[in-house]
C-alpha cells in the first residue's frame, strides 16, 4: 500500500519514513511548505502527518494547516495525524488547542477504549512524547488513549479510519512499530 507522508518540518520525518516502510508501506514524503502546495493524494491508500517544531498557539501557521485540514476532508484512504500532525486533525473537526505541561520524555499510554491502532500493546504502554501542546477531543473523534500528562494522548474518528497520536511512534522503539503496524 501506498503512504503520503506529509512532513511539516519535524526532524522525525525520517524515522517515520523507515518505520512506514518496515510496516509494508511504500512510502513518499511530501514537504509540506505553502498552503497552496497540496499534495496529490490520488493513488495513496494512507496520510501520514508528522509532528513540527512550530507551536499552533502561537497563531503563526493557522491558514496553512486549515489549508491541510480541508484538502484530506476529501480522502477516503487511513490518516494518522502524529503530535502536530494529531492536533491539525483534531482542530479541522472542532478541538481546541492549548498549552500544556512541557513533556519530552517517555510517558506511560493508558488505552481507555478498544481500538485497532493498540492491538498487542496492551492496557498500559510506553511511548515517547516532545511537546507543550495539546488539544480536546473533537465531536466527531473519540479518546481512545491518555496519559498522566495529557487526557487527549490518542484519538479515533467514529466512523472514518481516522487516527492521531500525541507521542511520537516513530521514536518509541517496538512499540512504536506495533502501533505503525496495526494503522497498516
Amino acid at each position: 500500500m501506498k503512504a503520503l507522508i506529509i512532513d511539516l518540518g519535524s526532524t522525525k520525518t525520517p524515522e517515520i519514513m523507515d518505520m512506514a516502510e518496515r510496516s509494508g508501506f511504500y512510502a513518499i514524503r511530501f514537504k509540506y511548505r505553502k498552503p497552496w502546495e497540496l499534495p496529490d493524494l490520488e493513488g495513496f491508500g494512507a496520510v501520514i502527518l508528522s509532528g513540527a517544531p512550530i507551536l499552533i498557539t502561537e497563531g503563526k501557521v493557522t491558514e496553512p494547516f486549515k489549508a491541510l485540514g480541508q484538502h484530506l476532508e476529501s480522502f477516503a484512504g487511513a490518516v494518522l495525524g502524529i503530535c502536530c500532525g494529531h492536533q491539525i486533525l483534531g482542530i479541522h473537526d472542532g478541538a481546541e488547542i492549548f498549552r500544556c505541561e512541557e513533556d519530552r520524555d517517555g510517558q506511560t499510554i493508558r488505552r481507555s477504549t478498544p481500538s485497532r491502532l493498540f492491538q498487542n500493546l496492551g492496557d498500559e504502554f510506553l511511548m515517547i512524547e516532545d511537546h507543550c501542546e495539546a488539544i480536546t477531543c473533537p465531536p466527531n473523534y473519540r479518546i481512545i488513549a491518555s496519559s498522566s500528562v495529557c487526557e487527549n494522548e490518542a484519538m479515533e474518528h467514529r466512523t472514518m479510519p481516522r487516527f492521531g497520536v500525541q507521542f511520537h511512534p516513530e521514536i518509541s522503539g517496538i512499540n512504536g512499530q506495533r502501533l505503525m503496524d496495526n494503522f497498516y
